[in-house]
């Protein structure tokens, strides 16, 4: 099959296609458990990402306020809006609709966020810069395995994917990406885009942070990952392709083995300093 860019692909056709292997699914493979697609943090994240780059799908999301809502049968203000039949009513009618409920103060954080990324001079240029959003490609890996990728941007020379963090610190981030194997999305995004014809040279990670300063700001940075760490992401990427195509394309965690296995703490616990003051039976 050759290459295959598409856009404006909906978002949860692109996450149930079961043919293809995405960076997503290429980390469980490699044994990242993947977070709960009703995590309170990754329906922000794309709540952010909607704001920002795909404003027109915030019709996707029903607004609804427990406090206006939420009352008792005779109008009176509940002390607890969604415990109410009102409240239960909205949010049922609401999801029948296929809409996702948010509150206005979980909306209004998504468009402060989405505005310091606009404001910041770096992120605002890729922004600006970009050809596409919300991009889905499609390639052959050399494993044999056909794999996928969703551009958040894509633009002259760079991709670029919009992160929501707690800390976007450029000095620590780098912990951030082996923890969370951004390395990895960033290899499969950048030899997709380039199967694909694109000229995508470079990876950048926009990263606003969850919560404000002091200041009260969203703090913002844009960072680059070091070629070396995407040639580690790329080798990590045709491991999970390998494991994928052995398991006949099924998505899976790795297997612990079929060995008993003997733990030990780890040096620190042997550590019994922190457990001098406590007391048995009223005697330290």
């Amino acid at each position: 099959m050759s290459a295959e860019l598409i856009h404006n692909l909906p978002e949860r056709e692109y996450h149930a296609d079961t043919t293809t292997l995405s960076a997503s699914g290429a980390k469980v493979l490699l044994g990242k458990r993947p977070p709960s697609q009703d995590s309170d943090a990754l329906s922000f994240g794309s709540l952010v990402h909607v704001v920002l780059l795909e404003p027109d799908r915030l019709d996707e999301y029903a607004v609804l306020d427990p406090d206006i809502i939420g009352v008792k049968a005779d109008g009176s203000r509940a002390d607890n809006p969604t415990a109410t039949k009102a409240w239960k009513d909205a949010v049922f009618a609401a999801k029948r609709d296929g809409l996702t409920v948010i509150s206005p103060a979980t909306l209004h954080k998504a468009q402060e966020m989405a505005m310091a990324v606009e404001l910041h001079p770096e992120a605002s240029r890729l922004l600006a810069a970009a050809t596409g959003h919300e991009v889905s490609a499609y390639a052959d890996h050399p494993s044999g395995a056909r794999v996928r990728a969703r551009f958040d941007l894509v633009g002259p020379g760079y991709i670029a994917d919009v992160k929501t963090t707690f800390d976007g610190n450029p000095e620590d981030f780098g912990r951030t990406m082996h923890k969370y194997l951004y390395h990895v999305s960033a290899a499969n995004y950048l030899d997709v885009a380039r199967a694909n014809g694109l000229d995508a040279e470079r990876f950048d990670l926009i990263c606003v942070e969850k919560d404000k300063t002091p200041g009260g700001e969203y703090r913002v940075s844009v960072l680059e990952i070091h070629p070396d760490a995407i040639d580690r992401g790329r080798e990590l990427m045709a491991l999970a392709c390998d494991r994928w195509l052995q398991l006949g394309k099924r998505i899976d965690l790795p297997s612990y083995g079929p060995d008993r296995h003997v733990i030990d703490l780890p040096p620190w616990g042997y550590e019994y300093d922190d457990f001098d003051d406590i007391k048995i039976g009223g005697v330290a």
